[in-house]
This record gives structure tokens, C-alpha cells and sequence, in this order.
């Protein structure tokens, strides 16, 4: 099994709009080559996290690696609430250039 991804700042996008805002996620590929997020989810909007298609958003130095949302659960109660979702596969990197 591959190593995981860890980051600490990630997101779900809806088009163009923020869906939700996660504290802590680990990206994994599973042995049948899926990949499984889970996370913490610290503010969301109840409608956009509903919408489809979502996409996963993890930035990093030089740009942002991506992926699909299949499935989303989220924790019951309020404030931060645990996340765990399946991920289609890896879309092209977006890579962003500094001057």
C-alpha cells in the first residue's frame, strides 16, 4: 500500500464555491487502487456540500493536487465534525508559478 498524504489545511470545492473547509486530512490509495479521504471539516455549507460534482482540494507548496469526490459522510452534531469520503482518481495537478 502506498504512504498516505497527510496535510493540515485542505477543501471541498462545488464549481467555483467553497463546500467546506477541512482541518487535518489524510489522502490514501487503498489495495484496489481507490483512495479514501478522511478529515476534519471545521465550517461547511450545508447546501454546496449536498451539490455534485465536488472535488477535493489539497494545496501545497507549488500548487494544489485534486480529486473527485464519489461519496462524502459527515459527523453528526456541531462545530468540527469527522469526514470520511471515497475519491475517483487523481485529476491533473494544478501547478502554480511564482515570481
Amino acid at each position: 500500500m502506498a504512504r498516505a498524504i497527510r496535510g493540515v489545511v485542505g477543501r471541498i470545492e462545488w464549481g467555483y464555491f467553497a463546500a467546506a473547509a477541512i482541518n487535518g486530512y489524510t489522502v490514501q490509495r487503498q489495495e484496489d487502487g481507490a483512495w479514501s479521504l478522511t478529515g476534519t471539516v471545521v465550517t461547511f455549507d450545508a447546501f454546496k456540500i449536498r451539490q455534485r460534482p465536488l472535488i477535493f482540494v489539497a494545496p501545497h507548496q507549488d500548487g494544489e493536487w485534486r480529486w473527485p469526490i464519489r461519496t462524502v459522510e459527515l459527523g453528526d452534531g456541531h462545530g468540527p465534525r469527522a469526514l470520511s469520503a471515497t475519491l475517483g482518481p487523481h485529476l491533473p495537478e494544478l501547478i502554480t508559478f511564482r515570481r
